[in-house]
């Protein structure tokens, strides 16, 4: 697995992992991106890690990188 991620205040906000962008949802929000858009669970060694998700590259266009990224710095307190 190769990636970068990106840090706020000491917190992952979000992560480019070899084809996917994964970002932070949070808990409650987790079920919701994924029974709703293209997401799918964010699993690292083998196990799904609550309240992330990743989208594929191929189910993203420049509007919908747009919004997750707004999405996912929302969930943290900010604004882009």
């Amino acid at each position: 697995m190769n990636g970068l991620g990106f840090f706020v205040d000491d917190r992952m906000a979000i992560a480019v992992l070899d084809d996917r962008l994964c970002l932070w949802v949070g808990d409650t929000e987790g079920g919701v991106a994924l029974t709703n858009t293209a997401a799918i669970p964010f699993e690292f060694a083998g196990r799904a890690v609550e309240g992330w998700v990743c989208i594929p590259e191929d189910s993203l266009d420049e509007a919908s990188l747009a919004g997750w990224v707004a999405r996912g710095a929302a969930n943290l307190g900010l604004s882009v």
